[in-house]
């Protein structure tokens, strides 16, 4: 025969967000609020509940503000994946957080990404073929015609006609500044 535990030694049953707030280490108010719970392989906070979303910092938000509206994220301004401060986050678009993300240089495009074949120095050239080209364009010149030039920094860099021109006409490569002075 077992022995039953007095009503009052018995632990007691956490709301959901009682065991949200247990997993929460807060340093100062104005800092991140790291949570202390399970973190999943791309470095988010989880949160076992059935009755909270499972994303700890998105559980936050639903305790705090209530229900995240339907095709909203839930960004963080600090982008430290394990913070849940209420302050630290923000409702976006998956368009708004990524333009977050460029923004904070964040994102890999351009020479960062692994299967780049060109710099940002080759971009900057292109556009500067194409740019005094149009600039410059006289039928009676010596000069080999621009776009002829275009192609053949297309063959020098491994490119196809359609990407180098789509390029220099900044369709690709369009998050990149022009060149400083």
């Amino acid at each position: 025969m077992t022995a039953r535990l007095p009503a009052s030694a018995k632990k007691p049953v956490l709301s959901p967000r009682g065991r949200l707030w247990l997993r929460v280490l807060i340093d100062e108010p104005g800092q991140c609020w790291r949570w202390m719970g399970r973190v999943n392989s791309s470095g988010y906070g989880m949160l076992q509940s059935v009755h909270l979303p499972k994303r700890a910092h998105r559980a936050m938000w639903t305790v705090v503000h209530g229900p995240i509206p339907e095709g909203k994220l839930v960004c963080h301004t600090c982008d430290n994946r394990v913070c849940v401060n209420p302050r630290h986050l923000f409702l976006g678009t998956l368009q708004d957080n990524h333009r977050d993300a460029q923004k904070k240089l964040r994102h890999s495009w351009g020479e960062r990404t692994n299967t780049a074949k060109i710099t940002r120095e080759d971009v900057w050239r292109i556009r500067a073929i194409m740019d005094t080209g149009l600039r410059d364009t006289d039928p009676r010149s010596s000069r080999p015609h621009w776009k002829d030039t275009l192609l053949l920094e297309a063959d020098r860099l491994g490119l196809s006609k359609v990407h180098i021109f789509a390029i220099a006409r900044r369709r690709f490569w369009k998050n990149l500044p022009e060149r400083p002075s």
